[in-house]
């Protein structure tokens, strides 16, 4: 893909925004009847402004759209760089979008914050998902829990491909002493869209789960997430 504006499909005009009717104009939709009766493109559109020459802003909607195979996951998981490869995307219009999502992810994660209580592996999807289900690539966060299971802190422990990340029981242990954790959930993140875990996966979670005992902090769960859902170790008697 380019940034210059390509030319419309044979046959297919570009209609000014102007010259729709005000009941389908996506901003006039909006601040007459409220967000949620807008379909992902007309939202698109509102935040994009305006189009190009060859495409009103809802063309370019659809088709950008159409490119991330409808899916708002594959559109919030590309960088400000990867965005400004549409045609008729540039900085400006990269950046309102990437702030757009950021907003949503952290609207989600509202309620999930540190002093929340995680009680089973829903709470930590609600938390963890709008920062890691989107990503193309992989990465391990510990949540850290007290006596009462309540979030002291959560943070990224390590950053890798597309296949794997490393998990380092010694930064995890280290850091749950250094917060007073007694606990912790190890999270990690499948691109692939597939929760189920591998082996590796399961090596590592019980290597961490016995470094972790023997300085009495308990591994309570790993959950892995991805755009399709979650799985829990826990849950599925993985974790015992």
């Amino acid at each position: 893909m380019d940034n210059g504006n390509l030319p419309l499909p044979e046959g297919q005009l570009n209609q000014r925004m102007g010259d729709l009717p005000s009941d389908e104009k996506p901003r006039e939709r909006l601040m007459r009847h409220g967000a949620s009766v807008l379909s992902n493109s007309e939202l698109l559109a509102v935040l994009l402004r305006c189009g190009t020459r060859y495409e009103n802003v809802l063309q370019m909607s659809r088709r950008i759209l159409g490119e991330c195979g409808n899916s708002l996951s594959v559109l919030r998981g590309m960088e400000p760089g990867q965005l400004c490869a549409f045609g008729g995307i540039g900085p400006e219009k990269a950046s309102t979008l990437a702030a757009a999502f950021e907003l949503a992810a952290r609207s989600n994660r509202e309620g999930h914050e540190n002093g929340a209580v995680i009680r089973g592996a829903k709470d930590v999807e609600a938390l963890m998902a709008p920062l890691i289900a989107h990503l193309n690539h992989e990465e391990c966060w510990a949540i850290y829990l007290n006596k009462g299971n309540k979030i002291v802190s959560y943070e990224r422990i390590s950053s890798g491909g597309m296949g794997a990340t490393v998990v380092d029981s010694r930064i995890i242990i280290r850091h749950a002493i250094s917060k007073g954790a007694t606990a912790f959930v190890l999270v990690h993140n499948h691109p692939s869209g597939n929760a189920s875990p591998g082996e590796a996966d399961i090596r590592q979670t019980q290597r961490l789960m016995e470094a972790a005992s023997t300085c009495d902090i308990s591994l309570l769960d790993h959950v892995v997430i991805s755009r399709c859902g979650s799985f829990s170790f826990l849950e599925n008697g993985v974790l015992k």
